[in-house]
């Protein structure tokens, strides 16, 4: 039991240390047109995301409006495992596959994305690449 806890801890992510962002004093945040049914799914999703889910609602609101549109045919990567995270997505519609892969082994399926899920938080917390690739399972439609 010890050495298996001895691993957890080692394998447990850096703590979050981000460097703040200046904004220029004429900065006005991005809104992307969007119905409002489509506003509140995405809201609903951000509120289970813990990088999201303490935000007020003028801060879900300027989140929400600059998240733009993302198709993503069956069988296309939506984020690859190792690459620079950029955004965090919200599944509109659609299914996606997460795979991880260790070492030379191959891609190991380790959860599924469905409409109401969101990911790509972890590489944007913590500044770290990629940890999974996530392939659309179905034609998707995401916020990011």
């Amino acid at each position: 039991e010890n050495a298996k806890m001895a691993r957890a801890r080692n394998t447990r992510r850096k703590p979050v240390f981000v460097e703040p962002v200046k904004m220029d004093s004429d900065w006005q945040p991005k809104v992307v047109e969007k119905q409002e049914s489509e506003i509140e799914r995405i809201k609903q999703i951000l509120l289970s995301s813990i990088m999201f889910n303490h935000l007020d609602s003028d801060q879900q609101s300027v989140v929400t409006n600059a998240m733009e549109e993302k198709v993503v045919k069956q069988g296309d990567n939506i984020i690859t495992q190792g690459e620079d995270g950029d955004f965090f997505y919200v599944v509109d519609s659609g299914t996606a596959d997460v795979f991880v892969k260790k070492g030379d082994a191959e891609p190991k399926l380790v959860t599924e994305y469905k409409a109401g899920d969101g990911f790509g938080e972890l590489a944007l917390l913590h500044g770290d690449p990629r940890a999974a690739t996530v392939t659309a399972t179905s034609d998707c439609r995401c916020w990011a």
